[in-house]
């Protein structure tokens, strides 16, 4: 799978200058969501690890592919939000990948 196009994200993973990244496939517009990542959720306050995202509550987000591959950058063109109600379980809690500027096809 990875490499190959996802037709319903816009987004593949493939090789970067550093491992994998994740890299569109289309264009998306400042404010647009690229994508929710889902993944296991790992109750351990002391779980870490190169991809993890912390959900707060002591709880982290094992993403799956291909968001597992978004990469750290000094100049982003993309945001992690997490999503959610204060009264919402883990379960419910959100990430989402948004644009932040505009994003060509091929851009990391």
């Amino acid at each position: 799978m990875l490499g190959r196009k996802s037709k319903t994200l816009g987004v593949k993973a493939a090789p970067a200058r550093h491992g994998l990244g994740l890299f569109a496939t289309r264009r998306f517009q400042a404010g647009q969501a690229i994508g929710e990542l889902t993944g296991k959720r790992i109750d351990d306050s002391n779980y870490g690890s190169e991809y993890c995202i912390d959900l707060g509550d002591d709880w982290s987000l094992e993403p799956d592919e291909p968001y597992r591959f978004v990469n750290h950058c000094c100049t982003p063109n993309a945001k992690l939000y997490l999503v959610f109600d204060d009264d919402d379980p883990i379960d419910k809690r959100k990430v989402v990948l948004e644009a932040t500027r505009s994003i060509q096809a091929g851009m990391e």
